[in-house]
């Protein structure tokens, strides 16, 4: 995509043959549908959105954006979205296996998990790595937002809710990086599958 191209509107790349996927930084929208059903899709990532330098300026997904992409498994989202429309974006995405949401908008992130845990049983059922750049505060546990073949979680910032994974026997690798401030009681109780535990110095 030509550098003074700043969005891919809608259905641009639909029903396309396109393996994978490196969004330009400049690139500030992704419009509705634009890689649906882009049936051998493995991997959408964004240029620089590891990086100091010319960091990803994307700020909205909309809604279907990559919806019915069977094959995609590996999605990561950079720290500028902070906006996604409604309807859910990863729609049959059967094989997403790794999702690095580094958004800062605790609001996008908790929509996210919200729209990914309703359509897990019938779409993203093989997720088995996630990274968050900030954990919500849940109320409930973290296992009832439905993730059943979770095995590595890794959260960068936030407070860890009292029993937030209490139960996820599918988990092996549960990272806090140095952002988590705080750890709930019996966060970690019954994850009899846990084998690795990182928690920061300051906890």
């Amino acid at each position: 995509i030509p550098r003074n191209i700043t969005s891919i509107p809608e259905m641009l790349f639909a029903y396309s043959g396109l393996q994978s996927v490196e969004i330009g930084y400049q690139i500030k929208s992704i419009g509705m549908a634009a890689f649906i059903n882009c049936y051998n899709l493995t991997s959408v990532t964004f240029e620089n959105y590891n990086s100091d330098t010319n960091k990803p300026q994307c700020t909205i997904i909309e809604s279907l954006a990559f919806a019915d992409c069977a094959k995609l498994s590996n999605l990561i989202i950079p720290e500028s979205v902070n906006e996604f429309k409604d309807v859910n974006p990863f729609s049959s995405c059967y094989g997403l296996k790794n999702l690095e949401i580094y958004s800062k908008s605790e609001t996008i992130i908790s929509h996210i998990l919200h729209i990914m845990s309703l359509a897990t049983h019938l779409d993203c059922n093989q997720l088995t790595s996630l990274v968050l750049s900030y954990f919500p505060y849940y109320d409930v546990e973290f296992k009832q937002l439905v993730f059943p073949a979770l095995k590595n979680l890794t959260i960068l910032s936030g407070d860890i809710a009292h029993n937030a994974f209490k139960g996820m026997n599918t988990l092996k690798t549960l990272t806090l990086a140095e952002g988590v401030t705080s750890l709930g009681q019996q966060a970690i109780c019954h994850c009899y599958s846990l084998e690795t535990l990182y928690i920061p110095s300051t906890l």
